[in-house]
């Protein structure tokens, strides 16, 4: 990639010509996709349109914080998808599909979906947090499942010590 500062690229201005970029036509773009050897008519390949978040949950009648509740997802990323700074995930983008074409349905869905599991949102602090408790759990699990050993050398014990542990 070629870097250029903004005074060469003020200077050096790609030439494009405007008035033939405007005279072209829909028939002439049809003609150009035919001769790269492209079939116009068909529909595009690699990409699937997603319908706008903020559209769907106005036609919902929903507010950003209530849309987020139903979508099962925390509100600053909704957030972050309806203002465009992030694109939802393949599984995300597919229910918000879903509920363009078939709201009712997919409400429905999503209301008598009590038994899903509930999406947790939580900051990396809680993430540090919850790592540390898992690890602490593991260390203790460890110590339960095997026994201490003792430090040092094995000490002799007395006789009235080796009776009691013969007798046991």
């Amino acid at each position: 990639m070629a870097r250029i500062s903004l005074e060469q690229l003020r200077t050096n201005r790609p030439q494009v010509d405007r008035e033939k970029l405007d005279a072209t036509t829909e028939a002439d773009i049809r003609r150009h996709t035919i001769e790269d050897g492209q079939d116009p008519d068909t529909a595009p390949v690699g990409y699937r349109l997603v319908p706008p978040p903020a559209e769907i949950r106005s036609n919902l009648g929903l507010t950003q914080h209530g849309f987020a509740q139903v979508l099962g997802v925390p509100l600053a990323t909704y957030r972050n998808w309806e203002q465009g700074r992030k694109a939802p995930d393949p599984a995300a983008a597919s229910l918000l599909t879903i509920l363009y074409r078939e709201p009712e349905a997919a409400l429905r869905a999503l209301r008598s979906g009590a038994t899903r599991p509930q999406t947790v949102a939580f900051d990396a602090c809680t993430f540090k947090k919850i790592t540390k408790i898992k690890a602490t759990r593991k260390v203790v699990r460890d110590a339960v499942a095997a026994p201490a050993k003792p430090k040092g050398k094995p000490r002799r014990l007395s006789g009235k010590a080796t009776e009691a542990k013969d007798r046991a």
